[in-house]
């Protein structure tokens, strides 16, 4: 039986459980519910031994790291569709996940971080107001890009709009000043058609 390891409020995981969905592949949550932490046992570490989530267990394939996961799924089971067959719009997916993963995701870490992990005595609100900066002009960036398109590698879904989509949500339920950006509002609404975004990444923040 497949199996997906994390807690649903992890967008990390989330990424995971979107694209599961968005297959109609069939899989077990592992610690669904849970909170940060809990991970140190001998079993998961020899799943994980970074003890970090998501990790995918494909009957049998162990597969670790959430873009990866996502990259493995849409390649096995969606090659042609959320892995697409053309090259460069492939290359542009490639790009926007890696975009999610390293240049925005460190000003979400930023912002979130403090508004959720740490309490208000020990907050950076500096660092807060840095990150706030960052993402608005981060989704700036996003929101140019989507200007004459429906989706980022083009105008269908694909695996690139997983981690974004995924970033785009995380982005509008933070308690922050944001820019109008009507393209990603747009692509927003969008991607809340889809009854897998909405099950699997529109769930209360932790």
């Amino acid at each position: 039986m497949r199996k997906l390891y994390g807690r649903k409020t992890s967008i990390n995981v989330q990424k995971a459980s979107w694209i599961l969905a968005e297959l109609n592949l069939e899989f077990e949550w592992v610690f669904k519910e849970d909170k940060p932490g809990g991970l140190e046992t001998t079993e998961y570490a020899a799943l994980n031994p970074q003890l970090r989530v998501p990790t995918l267990d494909d009957n049998g394939t162990i597969v670790r790291q959430s873009n990866t996961i996502v990259r493995y799924l849409a390649n096995k089971y969606s090659h042609g569709n959320l892995w697409p067959s053309d090259p460069g719009e492939a290359a542009a997916a490639d790009y926007w996940m890696d975009w999610q993963a390293s240049d925005n995701w460190r000003n979400v870490v930023a912002v979130f971080w403090n508004l959720f992990r740490v309490p208000p005595e020990e907050r950076n609100d500096e660092e807060v107001a840095k990150g706030v900066i960052a993402l608005g002009k981060d989704f700036e960036f996003l929101n140019g890009h989507l200007a004459d398109q429906e989706y980022v590698a083009g105008n269908s879904l694909t695996m690139g709009d997983i981690p974004v989509g995924a970033a785009v949500h995380r982005f509008y339920a933070l308690p922050i000043e944001r820019p109008q950006l009507p393209h990603v509002e747009a692509y927003y609404a969008r991607l809340q058609e889809r009854p897998a975004f909405c099950e699997n990444v529109m769930v209360p923040m932790p």
